[in-house]
C-alpha cells in the first residue's frame, strides 16, 4: 500500500500517539506520516518515537527516526535508543540516526559513533563524520567560552578571534557572552572585534 491511499485526517499530536499503538503497521505509519509534518511540534511525541526506533515494521522506524532527526537537539532524551538504532538492519535507519545524533550533539556518543564508523557503508560513514565532528565543535566552542572570561587579554583576544572565523550558525551559543564583553571588557582591540562579529550577525 503506497502513502497515496492513505487518508489524512490532520489529527492532532496526542491522536496520533494513540494510533501509533495501533496494532496495524499501516496505521501506525500512516501516524508516523502525519507527525513528521508537524515539524517541530512532534516534539509531544519523543517518548513513543524513541519506542518506535525498535518497531518490527521498516517504515515505523524509518519515519521514527527522520523525525527525531528534525527535531535535533531537542530529542536529547532519545540518545540511548539511537545508539541502540546504529545497529538497525536498515541504512536509511542507520543514517537518520546518525544525522540526529550529530544534531544532538552528545559528547558522550563519541566513541560508538567512532565504532560504528569503522564497520559502516560509504553513505552512513558520511553522516557519522559529520556528527562527530559536530561533538568535537561543541566541545571546541565549550572551551572558547570559558577562554572569553579569562584573566589574561591574550587568551581572551584569542578566543574572540577564533569565533570570528567559525560560521555564523556555529557561534550562535556565544552570543550572550559576547554582549557580555563586549560591554565590559577592557582591552579595545577585544571589544572592536567583537563589534566585528556582532556586526556580521546584523546586531548592532
Amino acid at each position: 500500500m503506497s502513502l497515496k491511499t492513505f487518508k489524512l485526517d490532520n489529527k492532532n499530536v496526542e491522536d496520533l500517539i494513540e494510533q501509533l499503538e495501533n496494532e496495524d503497521p499501516y496505521e501506525r505509519r500512516l501516524a508516523i506520516w502525519e507527525l513528521d509534518r508537524k515539524g517541530k511540534k512532534a516534539i509531544e511525541a519523543l517518548p513513543i518515537l524513541r519506542n518506535k526506533l525498535k518497531d518490527n515494521y521498516l517504515w515505523v522506524r524509518r519515519g521514527a527516526a527522520k523525525i527525531i532527526e528534525v527535531l535535533g537537539e531537542e530529542a536529547t532524551e532519545a540518545i540511548p535508543e539511537l545508539v541502540e538504532a546504529l545497529e538497525d538492519d536498515d541504512i536509511e535507519v542507520r543514517k537518520s540516526v546518525a544525522i540526529a545524533l550529530g544534531k544532538i550533539r552528545a559528547e558522550d556518543t563519541t566513541e560508538v559513533l567512532r565504532e560504528a564508523k569503522r564497520k559502516e557503508k560509504a553513505i552512513v560513514r558520511e553522516k557519522l563524520s559529520i556528527a562527530l565532528t559536530q561533538i568535537g565543535e561543541k566541545r571546541a566552542l565549550k572551551k572558547l567560552i570559558v577562554s572569553l572570561k579569562d584573566e589574561d587579554h591574550r587568551i581572551r583576544l584569542w578566543a574572540v578571534k577564533a569565533l570570528s572565523k567559525m560560521e555564523r550558525e556555529k557561534i550562535e551559543p556565544t552570543k550572550p557572552i559576547l554582549i557580555e564583553r563586549l560591554l565590559k571588557d577592557n582591552n579595545e582591540q577585544i571589544r572592536e572585534e567583537i563589534k566585528s562579529i556582532l556586526y556580521k550577525e546584523r546586531k548592532i
